[in-house]
Order: structure tokens, then C-alpha cells, then sequence
């Protein structure tokens, strides 16, 4: 059976109360590294008065990593990346703010609270079937352009722009399972080689 990862249909935001400590949580669809490092530095500028802000992640190339931020080692990362792993969540950051209310809550208290607000926001984000998709660029000459329209109408080719300059750019989208198959459709289409 093919294993299916996930991802979310909207960035969200939650919050619960827990023993007066307030907690934060944010969900988002995220592509790289680079993407998630932004997200933290937003959340460190606009929340420089949370007593902790802790957050977990997993992209699609395998990558991942969660940051306790001063909480007791594995209280609070650790259980946000869990929700990521049990609902086989990938290209998604889930951070989660904590105002702390003055009463400890202790080490099961924080992984059942941190557990808690992630899987909260990711009920709030709606979980949709994660699929990978390509963006590739080909060029016609003028004399293809006539073969513009079968491209269109093509199902399984996405989100068609069209540059025409000196060569006729068509960048367009599609899953990526469907690569042989679309490699074959426009090679047969234009009776030459094909480079994405």
C-alpha cells in the first residue's frame, strides 16, 4: 500500500489556557528551510515578551527538527513534532507560544499542553492529501504555437503561462508522478525531444 503524507489547506492560528499559561499556537504550509526561518523570526519580533517559543517542522525532502526554546528537554518540541508525525504532516511548521500564568504545570502538564495546542491548530488548518507537483518551463518555436491549445486542454498540465518573445515560453505545473507521461505527450505533440 502507498504510504500518503499530508498537508494543510490553511496557515491557522489557536489558542488554549492552561493553569493561566496562554498558549499560541500557528500552523503553516511551508516549502523549505528559508520559509520556516522567516515564520520564526516574525513570531521572536511580534511575541519578544513570550516566555518561550517553541516549534516543530517536516518537509517533504525528509528534514526535520523541533526546538524546545528553554522548556524542559523534550516537554515541548518533541510533542508538536509527534502531531506532525502521527498525521503524516509534511512542508508544515507548527509554533506554538507560551505566556507562562505563574503555576508550573510539570514535565506531563507541558507535553500534554504543547500536544494539545498543536493538534488543536492543525484540526483548525484542515488536512488535505499532500501531492507533489513540478514547475517546468519549455520553449516552442513560432511554428508550435499552433499546438498551444491542445497543451491547454490537457488535464493534467496546471497553471499555463505563456511569454511570447523571441521563443514562445510555456511554464506550467503538474503532478510530479505524471512527469513520464506528460514528457511523452508534448514529445509526441511536437515530434522532437523534450527539455524541462
Amino acid at each position: 500500500m502507498k504510504h500518503v503524507n499530508y498537508n494543510i489547506k490553511q496557515n491557522c492560528e489557536n489558542q488554549i489556557i492552561i493553569k493561566k499559561s496562554k498558549f499560541l499556537s500557528f500552523s503553516y504550509a511551508v516549502n523549505n528551510v528559508l520559509e520556516v526561518e522567516s515564520i520564526l523570526k516574525e513570531k521572536t519580533d511580534n511575541f519578544f515578551d513570550a516566555t518561550h517559543i517553541c516549534y516543530a517542522y517536516i518537509l517533504n525532502s525528509g528534514e526535520k527538527k523541533c526546538v524546545d526554546n528553554g522548556e524542559p528537554s523534550g516537554t515541548a518540541g518533541k510533542p508538536i513534532l509527534d502531531v506532525l508525525e502521527k498525521k503524516n504532516l509534511v512542508d508544515v511548521v507548527i509554533v506554538v507560544v507560551r505566556y507562562f500564568g505563574g503555576i508550573k504545570l510539570g514535565s506531563g502538564g507541558l507535553l500534554r499542553a504543547y500536544s494539545q495546542s498543536a493538534s488543536e491548530v492543525v484540526k483548525k488548518s484542515e488536512v488535505c492529501e499532500f501531492v507533489e507537483t513540478k514547475s517546468v518551463n519549455i520553449f516552442l518555436n513560432i511554428d508550435e504555437t499552433k499546438y498551444l491549445e491542445k497543451i491547454k486542454k490537457n488535464d493534467k498540465i496546471n497553471n499555463i503561462i505563456i511569454d511570447y518573445g523571441n521563443k514562445i515560453s510555456v511554464e506550467f505545473t503538474f503532478v510530479k508522478e505524471n512527469e513520464l507521461e506528460i514528457k511523452d505527450f508534448l514529445e509526441n505533440l511536437l515530434s522532437r525531444t523534450v527539455e524541462f
